[in-house]
């Protein structure tokens, strides 16, 4: 097994509210190792702050390596709901530590606890649980919280580049073999990586041979190290995702939970900033199934990102 050294962090508030200081307990938000936290708030979300998930420099004792990883991923899942997801499977690994969040209305703090076993927390957060709270709040425009991803993205190309650049990837034929699975009546399979320069593209295939319709929760990249023992995870950020009915050609809306029924295949283009992988490293993609389990994974080695073919 493989032991870590852990930075072990103290935060600081510059500033709280009186409010806040009179209140005898901060609620207590339970992660697991295996599924997804989600954290539902009346309002807009504004801000969102952890440092289990900005970046940290580890030590691999085996390889006598630093590595750099996030102990959690946290997602916005729509406007006012987070999904927290833990990178390590042993509780052990995670100091205690806490989080903040701002919406439109109000600012709250939570202790973030790790339990063992696999468990689907649910919370919603009602605003009387501010530590200070906005009765008749200025209207604003909501502003998603930033993507905690190591990769930050280089402002310089605008979302509609890669909604485009991502749409001519699904009309390229592709020529190398495709990287897929198939289990559970699912097929789920890479069929080709493009690159422009800055940013590479990921082109799936995803078919559903049962009755039951399959609805795409969520897509992760996770770029992970091989060897034995606990491996070192990063979370990679998708900057933009297009997705199509391969039938009709028909581009499907994202927000809507897009959904695999039989003999209706889809095609879908994941962005990403660019990067490569040593031979150390693997990428994992895993395609994860609204209100059930059959999720997917796909492992991709060096050799085949090398593969990408331009656009």
């Amino acid at each position: 097994m493989i032991r870590y050294l852990i930075c072990v962090w103290v935060i600081f508030f510059s500033t709280i509210s009186t409010q806040a200081q009179q209140k005898d307990t901060i609620p207590i938000i339970h992660i697991s190792a295996n599924m997804g936290t989600y954290l539902s708030f009346e309002d807009s979300i504004t801000l969102q702050d952890c440092l289990l998930a900005k970046p940290v420099e580890i030590l691999d004792e085996t390889t006598q390596e630093i590595v750099q990883t996030t102990f959690l991923v946290i997602k916005s899942i729509s406007a006012n709901t987070l999904a927290i997801y833990a990178s390590f499977n042993d509780p052990k690994y995670y100091p205690l530590t806490n989080m903040l969040v701002e919406t439109t209305t109000g600012r709250y703090i939570f202790k973030i606890e790790f339990v063992e076993g696999d468990h689907d927390f649910y919370y919603e957060i009602d605003r009387e649980s501010a530590i200070n709270y906005q009765v008749n709040p200025v209207p604003i425009s909501p502003v998603l919280p930033a993507s905690t991803g190591l990769v930050k993205q280089e402002v310089g190309k605008n979302q509609t580049y890669l909604e485009e650049q991502c749409e001519k990837v699904i009309r390229e034929e592709v020529s190398f073999e495709a990287n897929g699975l198939k289990k559970q009546k699912m097929t789920f399979a890479l069929f080709g990586i493009f690159s422009d320069g800055d940013y590479n593209y990921f082109k799936f295939y995803v078919e559903n041979h049962s009755n039951i319709p399959f609805k795409i929760r969520e897509v992760f990249f996770t770029i992970s190290s091989k060897g034995n023992g606990t491996q070192n995870e990063i979370n990679q950020e998708i900057l933009c995702k297009q997705f199509v009915e391969m039938n009709t050609g028909e581009f499907l809306q994202e927000q809507t939970s897009v959904e695999v029924g039989k003999k209706r295949p889809i095609i879908f283009v994941c962005a990403t900033p660019k990067f490569t992988l040593s031979t150390k490293q693997r990428l994992k993609i895993r395609l994860m199934e609204e209100d059930g389990n059959r999720d997917m994974e796909l492992k991709v080695e060096s050799n085949y990102l090398l593969k990408a073919l331009g656009i």
